[in-house]
């Protein structure tokens, strides 16, 4: 099964990390990585609390819709 969700997350960031620049990213093993300047700022560990909210379940052909948006960008 393939959800979709809006997942909320609270970490520690070091006080100098540019918020514009910060971004998301799985490393090659899964785990999760904050990014900022080219540069790993936190990663799971710094999580200090979350929320998985509004959780629905895709349907086939919705995630095929999602894949023709994507390559018409």
């Amino acid at each position: 099964m393939e959800i979709e969700a809006m997942i909320t997350l609270r970490l520690e960031l070091p006080d100098d990390t540019d918020l514009d620049d910060l971004t998301l990213e799985l490393d090659e093993e899964g785990r999760i990585q904050f990014m900022a300047a080219g540069e790993v700022v936190a990663d799971g560990a710094s999580i200090i609390d979350y929320s998985l909210d509004d959780v629905e379940e895709v349907e086939e052909d919705e995630y095929d819709d999602y894949d023709d948006e994507d390559e018409e960008q």
